[in-house]
């Protein structure tokens, strides 16, 4: 209770030298180890058991035993123990319970295990604490003698007692390998201090006894000037391998790089050099290759990686990669090695990507790049003649003279179009349309794909896809980033001979941005014939994308074909599966070949293909584990039976690109589902990555029967999930030949595995009217892959290939006969050639039945317009057809009727009964105002009915009485019907609704009081009027002074 200064403190550490362990039991193995004896003295039903729990000392397990109402009498004794000198004996003890302590007796028997030979009471425990609590006895006395140690439960009616981590031990010799003495500087009365002594460095593994004393002279309580610890100095050396770096799949021209993730699992920085050996074995288990590394060292918890010497194969075959840590005195030898499985197989197969121009026509399709041209897209809208959309072939972002964010190219080249190219777009309350229509009649699976570049006042304004007036896509970006590609399902519109494909942009009055710009636009037609082309008369060369998708560097030669005449046939989807219901699809089979539970999930909702879902097939499952697959999915009976030929195509890809090489075939049964059914393999293929790709297998052998086919996963392990999705099968009926008007071949060379390259041919083709197949081939010897090889697409040179298709021609304001134009309106007509054979074209219109007036254009100009004036007020009739220079003319003429009316009429009918005021440009009115339409004046008018609405939301009400309008700023629309039934131009009227409550004021003065005396001001007062309105309506304040 002094302030003391100048304390000396010691601390002295001691090596533990000679000490041994007799027992160390924490009851590990899950039951009472053998040499121990439990004695069940109070005869119920329960004695000491090892148990399981998370409540134990250290470890999984305890000993204890259970509750006796009458009282405990159950002994737990340790086997014969010989005891050295220095020796003591330890357990940790608690109660289960916190409400019912236990009581135990600790004694010793020097004789046997009866009961009546323990007379030597070390200890008798009371209320046994909740928390775990060590118990430790010395065994001095018993040096040189056999002894039994017991733990003896008393407890009445409590619950469990726990013991857990029984040793006992003696300490050899202490040798002093440090001493510090020195001061502590000052500790106040009561207080306590902490103090760190001077580092000590370990040299040596072992047991070390750590002393502090304090020093103090006249130290009224030496029971408390000093504190040990053990501690034990241990270092465990361990090293490992935790992966393997290599590829799954090679072929024998490859070099294989083997690299290894080493970890120190020990605890402390190795300095000592170690080797890391990787072995690789063939399937007879011979040694095949085999290289040695040095890791210099190791620091605790680091990882550093082998890398080994190349591998370069010479056989195909199944290997395995052993990699072994080889550190001398590693103490854990179980994570040493790790292998990893690798294929070494030659696979040769090139194929052909696409087939990339000419652009035009049938089977494969129309792709309109516009750099020669506008593509036949006609530009129009519903609030001006042509509208925004405008097309150019030279693009040059530095022409650009708006405030926002342009391309800063075309997609591709220079040609694109975009809605007002080098301006932000107009304010225009409507729409512009690019539209072209396109001939599906033959057509199965169509889609566009397209790139498109936004920069608009997003949500508000926005471009749509719109086919035959359906809205397929919307995009409204506000903050472009680049060209986006989009594709768009076009199926539900096969077989319709006319399908209008719009691009539709529509703009509000209130923000314009840059725009919306499209380019490099692709109609593919699936397996149609026919088509809606533009390509004209002219040279072209033909070039195609070809793509190395086995793992060889391959040489080879492609072919170009060029025929004319002839059909394709037809083709029909006889199966489509994209597997995005839940569960196994209608008519499909799962089996699961291996029998282990797992099979194909075909509603598996991660990175499907298209869509949300996709198939797949485990290898590897999250806490489960390796598996080894045989899972078969099978289709319902596909009928080839009327065709000539088939295909199937599906897409394929693993789920975790670390493990890939997941192993899938494809098989042909004509009987029946069972497996021993399937007796043709028609495809085989390991994967490598996790990038979704296409196989398609000719199913031409089985034409003119049924069939079932089979995706099994199977051969393979440890890999993780393969995937399937889109699997489609199509029947062709076989068609015509045609006349060879072209061939030409050249050579790829060096084509690398999974690289891409682009083939032209030359000489140019020199195209001329009519209908043609462009087939590009790929003539690789021994390719395994021969599905791909080849692609084709159909080419009409001229267009539709149809002479004498009609021109369109059509009409602007589209919609104004629903409209009701002002006097002065004005009404445009237009006229294109139809049949994409450009003839010159002439457009027919009579207006108001005062004769026929024509005009014609010249094949150069692709969109014609005439401007019919403004029109006057009235009942108005126009009629128009269309006619090309071949005398193909459009039927139906286009007959629009519409009325033109002078005024509204209805406006000065309006009457406000009760309070109003003009103000702001609108009325002022009340709650309790009513409005009304003097029927009379209307009457007089010619006007036989009125109709409103407010707030342009709800329908049209027709006015029988006066009405009221709620609280706030509101629009009043309203239009007539005369006696004919013509309606006249919708008018508005903005009333701002006030309530009856009135405003308050109040008056604030500066100074707010006097400064002079007898109640008088000296100085300039500032007075301040505050008025405040309940509605937030305005107020006009008035003041007097």
């Amino acid at each position: 209770n002094v302030n003391l200064s100048n304390i000396p403190v010691r601390c002295r550490i001691y090596q533990e030298v000679g000490g041994i362990t007799l027992l160390d039991e924490g009851f590990e193995s899950g039951s009472i180890p053998a040499g121990w004896t439990v004695l069940n003295e109070d005869g119920d039903s329960y004695q000491w058991e090892a148990y399981s729990t998370t409540s134990a000392h250290s470890g999984s397990y305890v000993a204890r035993v259970h509750y006796n109402y009458a009282g405990n009498d159950d002994w737990l004794i340790t086997p014969r123990i010989s005891i050295p000198s220095g020796a003591t004996f330890t357990f940790w003890a608690k109660s289960c319970s916190s409400y019912y302590l236990e009581d135990f007796e600790v004694r010793l028997s020097t004789t046997g295990t009866d009961p009546s030979d323990f007379t030597t009471v070390l200890d008798s425990v009371t209320s046994t604490p909740y928390d775990w609590t060590e118990y430790s006895y010395d065994l001095s006395a018993y040096a040189g003698q056999n002894v039994y140690l017991a733990i003896r439960c008393i407890s009445v009616d409590e619950y469990y007692l726990y013991i857990d981590d029984v040793e006992v031990s003696a300490i050899g010799g202490l040798d002093l390998v440090y001493s510090v003495d020195t001061t502590l500087p000052s500790l106040p009365g009561g207080e306590t201090t902490y103090f760190t002594f001077p580092a000590w460095n370990a040299t040596e593994e072992a047991s070390y006894l750590i002393k502090a004393t304090t020093l103090l002279a006249g130290d009224e309580d030496n029971g408390n000037n000093a504190s040990a610890i053990s501690i034990t100095i241990n270092n465990i050396k361990d090293v490992g391998v935790t992966d393997i770096q290599a590829p799954d799949v090679i072929s024998t021209e490859m070099v294989c790089t083997v690299n290894a993730t080493i970890e120190s699992f020990g605890n402390y920085n190795l300095t000592t050099p170690f080797n890391v050996n990787c072995s690789i074995y063939d399937e007879t288990s011979m040694l095949v290759f085999s290289d040695e590394v040095t890791i210099p060292g190791i620091d605790m918890g680091e990882t550093v990686y082998a890398n080994f010497a190349p591998w370069s194969p010479t056989a195909e075959g199944n290997y395995t990669i052993n990699v072994t840590t080889l550190l001398a005195g590693d103490e854990d030898g179980s994570n040493d090695a790790a292998e990893k499985a690798i294929i070494v197989r030659d696979i040769d197969d090139v194929g052909v990507v696409s087939i990339n121009s000419p652009v035009s026509g049938g089977g494969g399709g129309n792709t309109y790049d516009f750099e020669s041209n506008d593509g036949g897209w006609i530009p129009t809208a519903d609030w001006d003649p042509v509208g925004d959309w405008e097309w150019t072939n030279s693009y040059d972002v530095s022409n650009y003279v708006g405030s926002h964010t342009p391309p800063p190219s075309a997609h591709s080249g220079s040609g694109l179009w975009g809605t007002v190219l080098y301006n932000d777009y107009t304010n225009a309350g409507g729409t512009s349309y690019l539209n072209m229509t396109f001939d599906f009649s033959s057509v199965t699976g169509a889609n566009m794909s397209f790139w498109s570049w936004s920069d608009i006042f997003g949500s508000y304004d926005y471009g749509r896809v719109l086919v035959n007036g359906d809205e397929l896509l919307r995009i409204d970006d506000y903050d472009p980033t680049g060209w986006e590609y989009y594709t768009v399902d076009l199926s539900p519109y096969d077989g319709l001979s006319s399908v209008e494909i719009s691009f539709a942009f529509y703009a509000t009055t209130v923000v314009n941005y840059a725009g919306w710009y499209i380019d490099d636009v692709t109609i593919n037609r699936g397996g149609s014939g026919g088509g809606s082309g533009n390509l004209q008369p002219g040279t072209y060369t033909v070039n195609a994308t070809v793509e190395n998708y086995g793992n060889m560097v391959e040489t080879f030669d492609v072919n170009c074909i060029i025929t004319s005449g002839g059909s394709a046939g037809t083709t029909s989807t006889l199966l489509s599966e994209g597997f995005e219901d839940a569960g196994c699809p209608a008519g499909w089979l799962n089996i699961d070949g291996d029998g282990d539970s797992y099979t194909w999930e075909c509603d598996w909702n991660y990175s499907a293909h298209s869509g949300s879902l996709c198939a797949a097939s485990a290898s590897y499952i999250n806490y489960v584990g390796a598996l080894t697959p045989d899972n078969w999915l099978i289709t319902p009976q596909i009928d080839l039976t009327p065709y000539a030929s088939g295909e199937l195509s599906y897409w394929v890809a693993a789920q975790d690109p670390d493990w890939p090489a997941d192993h899938i075939e494809v098989w042909v049964s004509t009987t029946g589902t069972n497996i021993s059914d399937f007796t043709d393999q028609i495809d085989d293929y390991t994967e490598t990555s996790d990038t979704w790709k296409q196989r398609t297998v000719d199913l031409s052998a089985y034409a003119g029967e049924t069939i079932y086919l089979a995706f099994r996963h199977c051969d393979c392990t440890d890999n993780y999930w393969i995937k399937i999705d889109d699997v489609t099968v199509t029947g062709s009926t076989g068609g015509s030949g045609g006349t060879t008007v072209y061939t030409s071949t050249t050579t790829v060379t060096a084509l690398a595995p999974g690289e891409q390259t682009f083939v032209e041919f030359i000489p140019p083709w020199a195209a001329t009217y009519g209908n043609y197949t462009i087939q590009v081939t790929t003539m690789l010897t021994d390719d395994e892959h021969t599905a791909n090889d080849q692609a084709s697409m159909g080419i009409t040179v001229g267009g539709k290939g149809i002479e004498n298709q009609p021109p369109k021609s059509w009409h602007s304001p589209s919609n104004i006969e629903s409209q009701h134009p002002t006097p002065g309106t004005h009404v445009w007509l237009y006229a294109s050639d139809n049949d994409g054979f450009y003839d010159d074209y002439t457009l027919h219109y009579i207006v108001d039945n005062a004769g026929e007036h024509t005009l014609t254009w010249n094949s150069s100009v692709s969109v014609g317009k005439v401007d019919l004036g403004g029109f006057a007020e009235g009942d108005h009739t126009i009629e128009y057809w269309a006619e090309d220079s071949a005398g193909s003319i459009e039927t139906p003429h286009h007959v629009v009727t519409f009325y033109v009316m002078l005024e509204d009429k209805v406006s000065q009918t309006l009457h406000f009964d009760g309070y109003h005021n003009w103000a702001f440009n609108n009325w002022e009115i009340t709650q309790d105002t009513l409005l009304h339409f003097d029927e009379d004046e209307a009457s007089e008018l010619g006007i036989v009915s009125i109709w409103y609405m407010i707030d342009n939301t709800g329908n049209w009400t027709r006015y029988t009485e006066p009405f009221t309008v709620p609280l706030g700023r509101h629009s009043i629309y309203f239009y007539g019907i005369d006696e004919l039934g013509r309606r006249t131009p919708v008018a508005r009227v903005v009333v701002e609704v006030l309530s009856n409550e009135a405003p308050t004021t109040a008056c604030v003065l500066t100074p707010s009081a006097p400064d002079g005396n007898n109640g008088w001001y000296t100085s300039d007062v500032r007075i301040k009027l505050a008025v405040t309105d309940p509605d937030g309506d305005s107020t006009t304040t008035k003041y007097r002074i």
